[in-house]
């Protein structure tokens, strides 16, 4: 029997081996793509009867690309893998229609029982139990993951780029607020119902995902960082970064180096 064709979309923005790619061509027919290639035209020739796409820190851009590819093919099933992930990332694929959420270092066999869902789906074949749920288990009540419009208002969408824009100076939710033509109250109130969590939590939460992506940069101290996502107070910077991540800046950067001078020279 023919195995099942699968397309892996690489979106991550750090070459380090791709392990999903392992996980993958183990049980299905792959074809690996760089996202900034010409995805339809493989879509096209490959006929997938899904597409991975597989994330380390997801970005606008990048996420943008998976939605577009949703639009294009939407009858082909969108499986989402990331390294970083956030409750509001999680609400977003679930929005944008994403079919399985992994969250990494992935469980084989889940990718298993993905894959063997898929095919039954190509097949037209009823797929039972062997579909993973597309939410990690949190605590949402089930009938919120399925609305009828659960988009997050334009508004609410245009914050979230503001922030990720300015990230490297100070934002008050009361200049974010004006942005949506709504009092101050009235904006803490959509952001929380739009995004699961206060607008002051949803900053901060940003501001370290990005000193993680940056501390990956060899050239970049941490100060630098400190000062590059808004703040001014290393100290500050530190305990915030490790309460978040469970490590320093510091310690985060030169675990990350050792792994990188590991891989070249193994």
């Amino acid at each position: 029997m023919e195995q099942p064709r699968v397309l892996l979309v690489d979106l991550r923005q750090y070459a380090l081996p791709p392990s999903l790619q392992y996980l993958l061509e183990e049980n299905c027919r792959l074809r690996t793509v760089l996202w900034t290639e010409d995805i339809e035209v493989e879509v096209k020739e490959h006929t997938p009867c899904g597409i991975f796409f597989e994330f380390d820190f997801p970005d606008l851009p990048r996420l943008a690309l998976l939605q577009k590819i949703r639009w294009m093919v939407p009858k082909i099933p969108a499986v989402m893998c990331t390294e970083e992930h956030s409750e509001a990332l999680a609400v977003w694929a679930l929005r944008s229609r994403v079919w399985d959420y992994f969250v990494k270092p992935v469980d084989p066999g889940q990718i298993d029982q993905t894959i063997d869902s898929l095919e039954r789906m190509a097949r037209g074949k009823p797929e039972g139990d062997g579909r993973v749920p597309i939410l990690p288990a949190i605590s949402m009540p089930l009938e919120a993951r399925f609305r009828p419009d659960s988009r997050p208002p334009v508004g609410m969408a245009r914050v979230a780029d503001f922030i990720d824009r300015h990230l490297s100076r100070p934002i008050s939710q009361k200049e974010a607020a004006r942005l949506c033509d709504m009092n101050p109250s009235q904006f803490s109130r959509s952001f929380k119902k739009a995004f699961g969590m206060t607008f002051q939590a949803y900053l901060m939460e940003r501001r370290l995902e990005k000193a993680r992506r940056l501390l990956h940069n060899r050239s970049a101290s941490v100060t630098d960082v400190c000062w590059a996502i808004g703040l001014r107070d290393i100290s500050y910077f530190s305990r915030l970064f490790k309460r978040q991540f469970g490590t320093s800046p510091s310690e985060f950067q030169r675990a990350w180096r050792a792994e990188c001078s590991g891989q070249v020279n193994p």
